[in-house]
């Protein structure tokens, strides 16, 4: 009965779309605390009651020049690492086809996991391939019940460091996040990101460093 009630619960998301969302430049700091998050939307929303007793709300998603930055929101106060895992994979060629298949389902082909604070290769076939990793990933708050949780992980991270295989080696990936292990597992995503460029100096601060400049000359000139 526990296998049916997790199929049923995933089947929904193996006619869905991969949600799409452009990048969001953001230096976000991993506390636990959602101020920094205020304005980015999110960028995928799950249903209401499909897991238990992890069940997912939302996801956002965000990044600067050196990480990504996660943050998942959940529709009840939950352990996430107290049940038999909190799961992170990435796509990081945005095909399906190739990668570890989540739950089957053919939306997440993941080249890089986590459970919980625990990064490991994934290839077609190969939950696990045991390759030695250089990926931690931040996670705040831990261990304790929360309804929100933060994630960072280096854009410049190893996950299989005998190849040199990082985990983005892409501008674009594909993510998704998933509990394993509860009555009802519950899958989130996949979304669909692009890493967003380092914001280009405002208009206005240009022309406020203009401006300030004509005034320093103007002083000049009349001092002389």
């Amino acid at each position: 009965m526990k296998t049916l009630h997790k199929l049923l619960a995933l089947a929904a998301v193996t006619t869905a779309a991969v949600s799409s969302h452009a990048g969001t430049y953001a230096n976000i700091t991993i506390d636990g605390i959602a101020d920094d998050w205020s304005g980015i939307a999110a960028a995928y929303t799950d249903a209401s009651g499909d897991g238990s007793p992890g069940d997912i709300d939302q996801i956002f998603l965000a990044n600067n020049d050196t990480h990504l930055f996660i943050r998942v929101t959940f529709h009840a106060l939950v352990n996430p690492q107290l049940l038999g895992g909190f799961y992170i994979g990435i796509d990081n060629d945005s095909n399906p086809a190739t990668g570890y298949d989540v739950y089957s389902l053919g939306v997440l082909g993941s080249e890089a996991g986590w459970q919980n604070d625990y990064p490991f290769e994934q290839a077609t076939g190969s939950f696990n391939t045991g390759a030695p990793t250089d990926a931690a990933i931040l996670i705040s708050p831990y261990y304790t019940e929360t309804t929100s949780q933060e994630f960072s992980i280096s854009r410049t991270a190893l996950i299989d460091t005998d190849n040199g295989q990082l985990v983005f080696p892409n501008n674009s990936f594909n993510l998704g996040v998933y509990f394993n292990g509860g009555t009802v597992d519950d899958f989130a995503g996949p979304v669909a990101y692009t890493f967003a460029a380092v914001p280009e100096p405002a208009t206005w601060a240009f022309i406020g460093g203009i401006g300030a400049l004509a005034i320093c000359l103007i002083r000049r000139h009349r001092r002389r």
